[in-house]
């Protein structure tokens, strides 16, 4: 059996579950892989939006859209991704992929603030999580 990487594992589930040429987030683009996924699952109909705090994660990931010709299907956006629903309302988005970790290469003392977004009654519900368990995240969210 095939071992998987996490991301591969994202990646089957959105291929899966996710309509194709939606709207998309990536929520921490690090160097632009996940992002150039979901470049590639929103086709021409489709947009993707990729949040980043460090200016670094960026400019890779501008590096990679541009030498795969896929810059066009994304907005990239210097931010932390807890801000998202400052510029996409809940209703327009079909998938939000959250790859947490250090951007390689770069800080370690540089990170996002672990959130949890989803959707629950047409409304974006966001919280802090940082090193919880499952059930404790369902318990946050009632």
């Amino acid at each position: 059996m095939r071992s998987l990487q996490i991301t591969d594992w994202c990646h089957e589930i959105f291929e899966r579950f996710v309509p194709a040429g939606g709207v998309y987030i990536d929520a921490t683009m690090g160097q632009g892989q996940d992002t150039l996924f979901l470049c590639r699952l929103a086709g021409e109909e489709g947009q993707v939006w990729a949040f980043d705090i460090q200016e670094k994660a960026l400019e890779l990931t501008r590096e990679l859209l541009e030498r795969e010709g896929m810059d066009k299907r994304a907005r990239l956006i210097l931010c932390g991704h807890e801000h998202m629903d400052r510029y996409l309302e809940p209703e327009r988005v079909d998938g939000i992929c959250f790859n947490f970790g250090y951007l390689p290469g770069g800080d370690h003392r540089v990170m996002s603030i672990p959130t949890l977004a989803v959707f629950k009654d047409g409304e974006m519900v966001k919280r802090e999580v940082g090193a919880k368990s499952k059930a404790e995240i369902l318990e946050m969210l009632g």
